[in-house]
């Protein structure tokens, strides 16, 4: 009887670098990543044992991981495989909790922002000039702020973080530092990160598939569109089915009534679509963030294919395997 020894070889070979303050290491027990436009937040959140070797200038040394980690530290996570790895997340580390294992919380660069408070008072003032009194100077911004101007601001002592939430909540703007630490602050949907292709015959995990695909007349969309006007003053319109899911739209310096309603009506196709909701799950490859392009493949179902704006997507990496839960938004 002759035997084989069969030699298995593993195409994708998972890689990361994980840098906390002055201390890089290649392996955890469980991270997490989590971006999405519609958070002013992005975060990241790793697991890693309570004991380590640490290689210093030839010396190896056991080291308590709890005692040197701190809240502030600078957290940078590349992962992807084959050591070609990408910038996924670069921010500080926001909170520790002491146990087995460590777990290390972390927050992007709007940690540093939220050190920030403002004292103002001002009867009129531009809406890019608050932004940029919250970034202190620290921030170059990427996008297009609205010409727009603020009737009677005033904050006392209010941290940044807020300011820029009460931004996003009260004029529909996009506000989030991207993978690569830019930040972006624009229209929602303004940010264009590049394009993506994925297969659900070759790198769409069935298992982990959650999208629905809806029939546009199975689809109810009430728009509520809002206009700020350069002035200060807003004016509201609504369209679309009466019974069906809330959508807010923002515009700047439409100043008619009926010329928004009509803008809200061209729009309205964004969200009322044939296509998919839900989210699908990928290994690391192809690379993707938000604001990217996604084009969705199905060779059974052809007419089906589309291409949709990543709105959301979730990082696992670790023991457990690594993952890309991605959430496509509107129809492109």
């Amino acid at each position: 009887m002759k035997y084989l020894t069969l030699i298995l070889v593993n195409m994708f070979v998972f890689a990361c670098k994980i840098t906390i303050g002055s201390y890089s290491f290649t392996a955890v027990n469980q991270g997490t990543i989590n971006y999405s436009i519609h958070s002013l937040i992005q975060t990241a959140r790793i697991s890693i044992p309570l004991s380590a070797r640490l290689h210093d200038a030839g010396q190896v040394t056991k080291v308590d991981t709890s005692k040197v980690f701190k809240k502030g530290d600078s957290v940078s996570i590349e992962i992807g495989y084959n050591g070609q790895m990408y910038p996924e997340f670069n921010g500080y580390v926001s909170a520790i909790t002491y146990g087995s294992p460590l777990v290390i919380d972390c927050e992007d660069s709007m940690f540093i922002v939220r050190k920030n408070h403002i004292t103002k008072s001002e009867k009129n003032i531009k809406l890019k000039e608050i932004i940029d009194l919250c970034l202190n100077g620290l921030y170059k911004i990427e996008g297009e702020v609205p010409d727009m101007t603020i009737n009677d601001f005033a904050v006392k002592d209010e941290p940044a973080t807020n300011i820029l939430q009460n931004i996003r909540n009260d004029y529909g703007l996009a506000i989030f530092f991207t993978p690569k630490a830019k930040l972006y602050c624009g229209l929602l949907y303004g940010y264009q990160a590049g394009s993506v292709k994925y297969d659900f015959s070759i790198n769409v995990l069935p298992t982990k598939n959650q999208l629905k695909y809806l029939d546009a007349d199975e689809t109810r969309i009430k728009i509520i569109a809002k206009s700020w006007l350069k002035t200060g003053g807003l004016i509201e319109a609504e369209v679309g089915d009466s019974d069906g899911n809330t959508r807010t739209l923002w515009f700047y310096d439409i100043q008619d009534q009926e010329a928004l309603k009509k803008r809200a009506e061209a729009e309205i196709d964004k969200f009322k679509y044939s296509g998919y909701s839900g989210y699908f799950t990928t290994k690391l490859q192809p690379y993707a963030e938000i604001g990217m392009n996604c084009e969705l493949n199905d060779p059974k179902y052809t007419e089906r294919s589309g291409r949709y704006y990543i709105e959301s997507i979730e990082t696992t990496f670790g023991h457990s395997g690594s993952y890309r839960k991605i959430e496509p938004g509107i129809k492109i």
